[in-house]
């Protein structure tokens, strides 16, 4: 079977050629405003703050502070500018060492919602691993909020942990 394809016009292609963003970049600690979360657990030995998660660090996190799991807790970023977010990378879990990392829960779905009120959802593997994700389409926004939706279980502890969060954003 022959589908029919049209080339389209050189004004078209030139026209949706410039609106590819030319750079796909990490935003860095000094692209934020602020970082706020819902909760945050002070521990013995610890306080596990939200910038921790921007602080390019796996061996600092942002630990969720309620009883239980913490479904439905969040971490809420603002950039000082409006970005084109494209992606994310997380290192979820606590990747301060395997130990921790399987004592503490870890986020098993997590949900991103932007300044618009749109969201997506995603299924994060449960490896101690640096995972990257790509959105459906790139969002400009310049708040994102992550939203524990479920949890692998932590072998010790319900808290569960964040490491470490990378916007990806196109310039």
């Amino acid at each position: 079977t022959e589908y029919p394809y049209t080339v389209p016009a050189k004004e078209e292609l030139k026209e949706s050629v410039e609106t590819i963003p030319k750079t796909i970049c990490e935003l860095k600690k000094s692209d934020f405003a602020l970082v706020t979360a819902s909760s945050i657990y002070n521990g013995d030995r610890a306080t596990h703050i939200p910038t921790n998660l921007i602080d390019g660090k796996k061996e600092t996190n942002w630990t969720e502070g309620v009883n239980g799991n913490g479904i439905g807790e969040y971490v809420q970023f603002e950039f000082l500018q409006e970005q084109i977010i494209t992606g994310f990378r997380i290192c979820s879990g606590n990747h301060s060492s395997d130990s921790y990392y399987e004592k503490n829960a870890r986020p098993s779905e997590i949900k991103l919602t932007f300044e618009d009120g749109s969201s997506e959802i995603f299924k994060v593997l449960d490896i101690k691993e640096e995972l990257t994700f790509q959105l459906s389409e790139p969002v400009t926004t310049k708040t994102v909020r992550l939203t524990i939706q479920s949890v692998y279980e932590g072998s010790s502890w319900e808290d569960t942990v964040i490491s470490e969060i990378v916007f990806l954003a196109a310039k």
